[in-house]
């Protein structure tokens, strides 16, 4: 029996190959068109996702809710960055840098996903952005945007400081 991150790693590579056996003709049709993609295009097609954001991810949340696929309101939140090697993302700035690249100009992604992993919430957020500061937002966010009043919430130390235990 394999445990811990082998086991895990193992898991998800299986659902990977799995769910990679469902994609239907039209969604690979799809992927295709996105390689033809310009980068002019696709800068679009992102700007378009982001003009309807909150929308999607009301979406998302209410299609899980349906679905049964959220159980007891608990949630992983973490952060990341991404960096650059360009100079033309307007929100990119230096700061702690997870790549161990703090030479280069970074953004920084939050995300909330369910107990089974499905991803519903995500900020893209200045490249200075500390962890600390992003609890208050989230929560507010939350209540607001998917009503969630009560949960448990599970993120790393990088997010805990007095007066976050006191907004949670």
């Amino acid at each position: 029996v394999m445990k811990g991150a082998k086991a895990k790693r193992k898991l998800t590579i299986k659902s990977l190959k799995s769910m990679a056996k469902r994609i239907k003709a039209k969604h690979l049709k799809a992927l295709n068109r996105f390689k033809r993609m310009s980068l002019r295009a696709g800068v679009r097609e992102l700007e378009k996702i982001n003009a309807v954001e909150d929308g999607l991810q009301k979406f998302i949340y209410k299609n899980l809710v349906q679905k049964n696929k959220i159980k007891e309101g608990f949630f992983y939140y973490d952060i990341t960055s991404s960096y650059f090697e360009g100079s033309s993302c307007i929100i990119s700035k230096l700061g702690y840098s997870r790549d161990h690249r703090a030479d280069c100009k970074q953004i920084v992604i939050a995300l909330m996903v369910t107990q089974e992993g499905y991803p519903f919430y995500w900020k893209v957020l200045e490249g200075n952005t500390t962890d600390i500061t992003t609890v208050d937002s989230l929560l507010n966010n939350i209540k607001s945007t998917f009503g969630i009043k009560n949960c448990t919430l599970v993120f790393d130390r990088g997010m805990v400081s007095e007066d976050n235990i006191k907004l949670i």
